[in-house]
């Protein structure tokens, strides 16, 4: 393994984190400049679309950060710093299906449960 640069891809302003679905197909960046997080194929390298979250409006109160996939990779969980939430997204659809109130400040995630 060597740390030469395959491939970029041009994603929404401020890619902070990135995610890679379980099943591989795609990987999510959060854009926290945008509100958004950018799907990327990747198997192409390439940019599928931008998701809006909060939108650049509410970007910066917002500030999303950590993103996280449920394991069957329909939904996307976005951590909201700036709001004390998580913005659970689903991934079809682009929808934000509701926001969770968090503690204080939350940014690291992990989905816990029986297997």
């Amino acid at each position: 393994m060597t740390l030469e640069i395959r491939s970029e891809v041009a994603t929404g302003r401020f890619p902070l984190r990135i995610a890679v679905r379980p099943q591989g197909d795609v990987a999510v960046t959060s854009d926290l400049a945008d509100g958004a997080v950018s799907v990327i194929d990747t198997a192409n390298a390439r940019l599928l679309r931008n998701i809006i979250v909060s939108g650049p409006a509410e970007a910066e109160a917002r500030q999303q950060v950590t993103i996280l996939w449920s394991d069957d990779g329909k939904r996307i969980y976005v951590a909201e710093t700036g709001t004390d939430t998580v913005a659970e997204v689903d991934f079809a659809s682009g929808k934000v299906l509701r926001r969770l109130k968090t503690g204080e400040g939350g940014d690291g995630m992990a989905i816990l449960g029986a297997r």
